[in-house]
């Protein structure tokens, strides 16, 4: 059953222009990049004619899930809005609390990244690998609880990372899939979650979260790959690692005494109308429907 949503005059021509982009653009160029990989050969064993086809299902999926939106899409007359009071589509500010953003660590990438140090960005990968067994044996443990936390300790943690990457590269995606499972049945929720994002630049961002590893070594690790070089941090660690031309340089960083303070106070002026919002619920949205696609496909 359809649900009726409510637009104003400018959200439903910016939802319907999106409509129009994805079927008079996209659509095109899905069905070209699946007649370029047929024309090379044996399908059986055809991975770009493959991965062609899977990136239209997913067009033709979000092309279907907009079209049902402007279908059931109803205007709303903003002249008659009480605007003392929040009603449905009231517009107020809002911000999210992403604070990586603002961390001095995280801003040093961003820099290093504009100033082009490592060429032209080519691909991002995230891994992080840790040790859960003794956490699972705590029955306060909320992250080990579905329905609670959903993907378990990835619904923690994860949140960080995808939204730096969108810090770091944009917000542009062309398609993003995944997969998750309980691997070690420690606990019920799921414990290995992998998935990938194609930018709609072409830059692949791969990523790997297991809370299951007993032998090897724990790791945090964000790696960003150039034509020119690397950077390597942490997310939850103080120091860089910048590679050129196979010399490293590592910056180290110092933790902060508050760790939201310096987005505390781009909030506060944000809604005292003195900045730009650090962090939009667009943003945060677009982080939750990737980690949704990543655990549950959706």
């Amino acid at each position: 059953m359809s649900t009726v949503s409510y637009y104003t005059a400018e959200g439903l021509k910016k939802l319907r222009e999106e409509l129009d982009q994805l079927k008079s653009i996209e659509r095109p160029k899905a069905s070209q990049a699946i007649a370029d990989a047929r024309d090379k050969g044996d399908l059986s064993e055809n991975a770009e004619y493959d991965a062609a086809k899977e990136a239209q299902g997913l067009l033709e999926a979000r092309i279907a899930k907009m079209e049902d939106l402007v279908a059931n899409a109803r205007l709303i007359d903003e002249s008659q809005v009480d605007n003392s009071k929040v009603y449905i589509l009231s517009r107020v500010k809002l911000s999210v609390a992403h604070y990586r953003r603002n961390l001095p660590l995280f801003m040093e990438v961003k820099n290093l990244l504009d100033q082009g140090l490592i060429g032209d960005i080519k691909e991002l990968s995230i891994t992080m690998l840790k040790k859960t067994n003794l956490a699972a044996n705590d029955p306060n443990n909320w992250r080990i609880d579905p329905s609670v936390a959903g993907g378990g300790y990835f619904y923690d943690l994860a949140p960080h990372q995808i939204d730096l990457v969108f810090y770091f590269l944009g917000n542009d995606l062309k398609s993003y899939s995944g997969s998750s499972k309980n691997k070690a049945g420690m606990y019920a929720a799921e414990d290995f979650v992998e998935g990938i994002i194609e930018m709609g630049n072409g830059i692949i961002c791969k990523g790997l979260w297991d809370f299951s590893i007993i032998d090897q070594e724990e790791k945090d690790e964000f790696l960003i790959t150039g034509t020119k070089g690397t950077i390597r941090f942490p997310v939850f660690g103080l120091f860089i690692e910048l590679e050129l031309n196979g010399v490293i340089q590592k910056m180290e960083f110092e933790a902060p005494k508050h760790n939201q303070q310096n987005h505390i106070q781009q909030v506060v002026d944000f809604f005292l109308g003195k900045g730009e919002n650090p962090c939009s619920a667009d943003d945060a949205i677009l982080s939750m429907q990737v980690m949704e696609a990543f655990v549950y496909g959706k």
